[in-house]
């Protein structure tokens, strides 16, 4: 993030408020924000879920690199952690916890495709409300698991599919995530304010003169404190004022009441006053949604805009406002960047959810000179997502962590994240407005959400297809160098002509369905695992364009489109959970569905086999023995991912995940140190657990790989040899001749003896050992000998009647000292000192 005012602000969340939702006698749900926390059986309307409000004070923000790992080690130092939970709600308006065919998709959108609702019918949008709350009482009720296991309602989103819940533990998640009615869990993130003149650059003076001005429209600037006084938002003495105020309300969803950092209004208003530019004739609706971490870093945490984006969406369903779009200045700085579209999150449910109710989520692509993906929340399919372009000329400007060598009107900004499913590029560097100069998304952004509320109230019945599908079909097409993507720049007045007159309207005369394919986990054979990647293509002979598309497990012969639910913003890649079941194939069928709502008759399909997960443990490359207490592992777990965790026991007192310990990042090898007794047989597991799959490290979940165990023998001391018992004898013969006579009695506990090894040389006393030096002379002096354990000694000592052995020598000098040592070899390859016998050899 830089700019002539460098900013290093994090976006906040707002005051988490706790719904009281109470049961009319029709079973829907009468909502009042800002009360204490309590949801009601839409049957009973006498339970209580929350205990309250949650916490004012100030959060710390995890680590960037693992939200999900960071929370759950929060958790298990006993403190709670905030996550979002996202239901399962099925196009009929009922909940999918009994339906065969995972969800992991829900959408308050339905009945209509995600980005093609320009209004719904009243009695479809109130079924999927009570749907929605159906499902959230069955998850959170007090008599559930989720309850018991110490999970609590922080925030309820009346509109939108998704909770806010405090967990305790581990266990709480994996309660939470077991549930039939829940899509997913995902903790609650930081976010960054995505910084970095541009009217007629975008023809807006066109269009403002033929008199589209956006009159009628309100956009929500979901960012910080605006300055409502400032010249560009019409000198308002309150919000609301009359006109030439410009913004309709303002309102604070932060915890702290905007006090300390939160209070800068540069950025606020800045994004405002573009909004406001662009489209003259609207209203802005100020949301606040920044508070100062535990760090002091201000921040929005993903809870807080969700709660703005709600709030939004049910302002236009109540007609308390005509709100035609959301604007989001924001990036999050955790979660990583993504290639291809993210579907599978609350922000994707809540902005499908807005798009059934005819709102337009805008959200900034940020500032990380990204060319390979987008973070989130721009990375929802259902996001209108914007990256950054100059409006003028400039000289060479460094950005951090890029340079452009020298800006050109229209070329993309180097900062500005991008990726092939960017929607748009709009003017970012350097827009002024608000009596501030910056560059960035944050400010492309607001120029694309003004734009959608001049398109809206140009045409009040355009759908949000429609609306998108006019803004890149006249857009100017700008090539990114850096990734060779071609992104159309908004041109207004062209989309405003287009719109008007059906040029782009995605409907107009298709009559004809999208086609389409899928892939499972790039067309692979087998998986091990039930979760999947699928890769989706789709085409539209008809020209309107593919919008939404439904996946569904198993599909019957014949399968129509009706068959399936929910409808979903279209993605070219989704992850997706495989029909629960042994080995065998899975079959995955996608329906696709055009703007002008045509479906395809029978569903795109893929089949893959599942097989089981097999994991397996080397030790020392498979040897049997070790003399060495330090042994490497090999270890292979198929479906293993960067956040699978292991653990590692050589303790036959742990047979089980949960008396397991010690875990640590999975990785391929591993060195250990096995426990100095007992001697013999060890056997080493390795215990396996995903935080993803929702279970724990006392109880890992069903879709973890298995534990895999390997034995070896550990042997670290020699065989012991009593010299009554080996009985060493040395006869000399005939021409130089000597034979070594013993008994073979050496015991070993371990391994057993498996060889005896002889050496001698022309002395009065015997080599010191059988080893090393000693043995190599031997062998040059035609002094040594070896001879296999025959019968092989017992492990357990020396067998009855050890049976004799004798080894000879030949050529030896006559009349000469000669000595020598016997010594056991056990099968670990430990070698005693041995017993000696010394004599002449004859004359």
């Amino acid at each position: 993030m830089s700019g002539e005012r460098h900013q290093s602000l994090l976006l906040a969340s707002c005051l988490l408020l706790v719904a009281v939702l109470v049961a009319p006698a029709q079973g829907s749900w009468i909502v009042s924000d800002d009360a204490a926390g309590a949801i009601q059986s839409p049957a009973t309307a006498a339970v209580t879920v929350s205990g309250g409000p949650a916490s004012m004070a100030p959060r710390a923000a995890p680590p960037a690199a693992d939200a999900e790992a960071a929370a759950l080690e929060s958790m298990s130092n006993g403190k709670p952690m905030r996550w979002l939970v996202t239901y399962r709600v099925a196009a009929d308006g009922g909940s999918s916890a009994d339906d065969q065919t995972p969800q992991p998709e829900p959408s308050a959108a339905a009945a209509a495709p995600a980005s093609d609702a320009a209004s719904v019918a009243p009695a479809a949008a109130a079924a999927r409300l009570r749907a929605q709350d159906g499902a959230k009482y069955r998850v959170l009720a007090p008599d559930g698991p989720a309850a018991a296991a110490g999970a609590r309602l922080v925030q309820h989103y009346s509109h939108l599919p998704v909770s806010a819940v405090e967990l305790p533990d581990a266990a709480a998640l994996a309660a939470l995530r077991a549930h039939p009615d829940v899509a997913r869990v995902e903790p609650d993130r930081p976010n960054v304010l995505a910084l970095q003149q541009s009217l007629p650059l975008i023809n807006q003076p066109a269009a403002a003169a033929a008199g589209d001005a956006g009159a009628g429209c309100f956009v929500a600037v979901v960012d910080g404190v605006v300055d409502v006084t400032h010249p560009d938002l019409g000198s308002c003495a309150t919000p609301g004022a009359p006109p030439p105020c410009r913004v309709a309300l303002a309102k604070d969803f932060s915890s702290n009441g905007s006090s300390g950092p939160a209070a800068d209004t540069s950025h606020g208003t800045n994004v405002a006053s573009i909004v406001a530019r662009t489209a003259p004739g609207s209203l802005i609706l100020a949301l606040n949604v920044l508070e100062a971490n535990t760090q002091g870093s201000t921040i929005a945490w993903d809870s807080s805009l969700l709660a703005a984006v709600n709030w939004a969406v049910q302002a236009k369903s109540t007609g308390a406002y005509n709100v035609c779009a959301i604007n989001l200045s924001i990036t999050s700085n955790s979660g990583g960047f993504y290639p291809a579209a993210c579907g599978d999150s609350a922000f994707e449910a809540s902005f499908a959810a807005a798009r059934a109710a005819g709102v337009l989520p805008v959200v900034a692509s940020g500032n990380n000179a990204r060319k390979d993906g987008l973070p989130s929340p721009a990375c929802a399919p259902s996001a209108v997502s914007v990256g950054a372009s100059f409006d003028a000329a400039a000289s060479s400007r460094s950005w951090g962590p890029c340079t452009d060598a020298a800006p050109v009107p229209d070329g993309v900004a180097c900062f500005s994240n991008g990726a092939p499913y960017l929607t748009m590029l709009a003017p970012g560097a350097f827009i002024t407005a608000g009596g501030w100069s910056m560059a960035g998304t944050s400010q492309a952004a607001p120029h694309v959400a003004g734009a959608a509320a001049v398109l809206k109230a140009a045409v009040p019945a355009a759908t949000a297809a429609q609306i998108v599908a006019a803004l890149q079909g006249s857009g100017v097409k700008l090539s990114d160098p850096l990734n060779s993507v071609t992104t159309p720049r908004v041109n207004l007045a062209a989309a405003v002509t287009a719109l008007q007159g059906g040029t782009f309207n995605p409907g107009a005369g298709d009559a004809t369905p999208p086609t389409g394919a899928v892939q499972i986990q790039g067309g692979a054979a087998t998986t091990p695992a039930l979760d999947v990647t699928l890769t989706i293509s789709g085409q539209d002979p008809g020209g309107s364009g593919v919008t939404s598309m439904c996946v569904m497990n198993e599909p019957p012969p014949a399968a129509p489109a009706s068959a399936c639910a929910p409808y979903v913003a279209f993605a070219q890649s989704k992850v997706w959970r495989l029909a629960d079941g042994g080995d065998g194939p899975r079959t995955v069928g996608v329906f696709l569905r055009d703007a002008a709502g045509n479906t395809m008759a029978a569903p795109a399909t893929a089949t893959i086999q599942k097989v089981t997960q097999t994991t397996t443990l080397v030790i020392n490359g498979g040897a049997q023995y070790t003399v060495t207490r330090a042994v490497t592992l090999t270890i292979s777990a198929p479906g293993a991912t960067p956040k699978t965790r292991m653990c590692v026991t050589s303790s036959a007192a742990v047979t089980t995940a949960g008396g397991c310990t010690s875990w640590s990042a999975y990785a391929q090898t591993k060195r250990v140190t096995l426990s100095a007794s007992p001697q013999g047989p060890r056997t080493v597991t390795v215990f396996f657990w995903d935080p993803a799959n929702g279970g724990t490290t006392r109880a890992p979940s069903p879709r973890d790989p298995p534990p895999a165990s390997a034995t070896i023998v550990l042997d670290t001391a020699a065989p012991v040899m009593q010299a009554a018992s080996m009985a060493v004898t040395a006869t000399p013969s005939g021409g130089g001749g000597m034979a070594v006579g013993f008994q073979q009695a050496a015991t070993d506990a371990a391994s057993g003896v498996a060889s005896y090894v002889i050496v001698g040389r022309q002395a009065a006393t015997a080599p010191s050992r059988c080893t090393g030096s000693y043995l190599t002379l031997a062998r040059l002096a035609g002094l040594s000998g070896q001879t296999a354990a025959a019968p092989p000694s017992s492990p357990a000592g020396s067998p009855a009647g050890a049976a004799p052995q004798s080894v000879a020598f030949a050529g030896l000098k006559p009349a000469s000292a000669y000595a020598f040592r016997v010594c056991a070899v056990d099968a670990a390859g430990n070698t005693a000192v041995g017993t000696t016998v010394q004599t002449k050899t004859s004359a």
